[in-house]
């Protein structure tokens, strides 16, 4: 097990090779605050006290406490509002594909659950094992706490699993997809440039252009596209901006390539989109 920072990186069991935990203080697991965003990495929340929003993709789903929420890779989420008083435990991992897929979710795709007591005290548990950082086995007891909990939760979803598809696990290809899609979503979307990412990725022009293709099975084009739609889409859905700045800050200085665009993708347009989701 390594610690980076307040960050734990930690094999659990051969099914979880890989878990990556923030180590929250006393004040920030009251809270949930973080940008919209998406990654390679499977995401686990477990709400032991409170209830809070999220939006999920195009959803907003409320979670309350004795629930659970994994979140498969490719799937846009972010934190709306938390009613206090309010705690969390949270987890990123990579599961054993040849394993696990039968029984989690593939990629894009969501799944709430009941949380069990036994599941609430191994939450309590780790957080008050994290106190004893200078204790006698304290890294092997803290493992051992997240392997128990990950096998219970699922143990807890294996009856509502989704159709397993495809994940990828090598390390690399890992790193290169959590850089490129926190490019698409938190750069602005006049700088999404394929030279800005290639900066970022260390490589050249024509490699980014290979990455994507490889990684995603898209041209940087359709990749660029998706992204600015989909930032469209939540805009439309949180904000009451008009269509034509939404236009400009999704990086269009046309509001008919916009429209088009728009309508290619979601099959409407952003005006009956806006209604939809304002009806619903």
């Amino acid at each position: 097990m390594s610690k980076m920072a307040n960050r734990w990186e930690i094999p659990v069991s051969n099914l979880v090779p890989y878990l990556q935990w923030t180590e929250l203080t006393d004040g920030e697991i009251n809270v949930w605050e973080t940008g919209r965003h998406n990654h390679a990495f499977y995401e686990l929340h477990i709400i032991l006290s409170g209830q809070c929003t999220l939006f999920i993709n195009n959803a907003e789903i409320t979670l309350s406490a004795g629930q659970g929420i994994l979140i498969t890779p490719e799937v846009f989420h972010a934190p709306n509002s938390v009613t206090q008083p309010f705690c969390r435990l949270s987890a990123a991992f990579l599961p054993d594909k040849a394993k696990l897929l039968q029984l989690i979710p593939g990629t894009g795709a969501f799944l709430l659950f009941s949380v069990e007591e036994s599941v609430k005290d191994l939450c309590l548990a780790i957080f008050a094992e994290t106190k004893n950082e200078d204790s006698l086995f304290h890294k092997e007891l803290l493992s051992n706490q997240f392997a128990q909990l990950m096998l219970r939760v699922f143990r807890t979803v294996k009856e509502t699993s989704t159709e397993p598809q495809s994940v990828m696990t090598h390390p690399k290809q890992l790193e290169d997809m959590t850089v490129i899609d926190g490019f698409f979503v938190n750069t602005p979307p006049k700088l999404r440039t394929k030279e800005n990412l290639a900066k970022l990725l260390h490589c050249s022009q024509r490699q980014v252009l290979r990455k994507i293709y490889a990684l995603y099975g898209i041209s940087f084009q359709k990749k660029q596209m998706l992204s600015r739609i989909d930032t469209a889409q939540h805009l439309l859905r949180v904000t009451d901006k008009s269509v034509e700045e939404i236009c400009s800050l999704v990086g269009y200085s046309d509001t008919a390539a916009f429209y088009k665009a728009f309508k290619y993708y979601t099959n409407m347009t952003p005006v009956k989109y806006r209604k939809q989701v304002k009806d619903t």
